[in-house]
């Protein structure tokens, strides 16, 4: 699990705890969270516990490694959180590939956020030097997800 999603849950577990809800329910994706105020049949001074119900079983808290080989060109970002599409549709044929010349405005990739299907498109000219993200990968706003060379700087090497 990705830790500004870990975060946001402990956030929505103690505005939960704190508020006088008898339940509360959030769906982000993949990942539902549910929580409960279960009610003792006597008064007790002891703070009210909690459910959480879990949908599917939880993503890996392993991160990828960063690598520290420097990037050169222009690195397009994600604007946005959402799932990483290479492809418009399943089974079809990537947007772009790596070693693939681009045009200004090209669509890159989609990124999917609550069923809402946004293109990433290419700031410039160029050339498709590497593809940070895997395909059906969940990313967050400021990834990277290309690198892109300029067709000058291609040329020449």
């Amino acid at each position: 699990m990705v830790p500004a999603r870990l975060a946001t849950i402990k956030e929505l577990i103690d505005a939960f705890a704190r508020s006088g809800a008898e339940e509360l329910e959030v769906t982000d994706g993949t990942l539902r969270l549910r929580m409960l105020r279960k009610r003792a049949s006597a008064p007790s001074l002891a703070a009210p516990a909690l459910e959480v119900a879990p949908v599917a079983p939880a993503p890996s808290l392993e991160m990828p490694a960063i690598e520290a080989a420097p990037v050169s060109g222009l690195v397009v970002t994600a604007a946005m959180h959402g799932v990483f599409h290479r492809a418009p549709a399943p089974g079809a044929e990537p947007f772009v590939n790596v070693g693939g010349s681009v045009t200004r405005g090209q669509a890159l990739c989609i990124l999917e956020a609550m069923k809402v299907f946004n293109a990433v498109v290419a700031p410039q000219d160029g050339v498709i030097a590497r593809i940070h993200a895997e395909n059906g990968e969940d990313v967050m706003a400021g990834q990277p997800l290309f690198t892109l060379e300029a067709v000058q700087q291609r040329a020449a090497e």
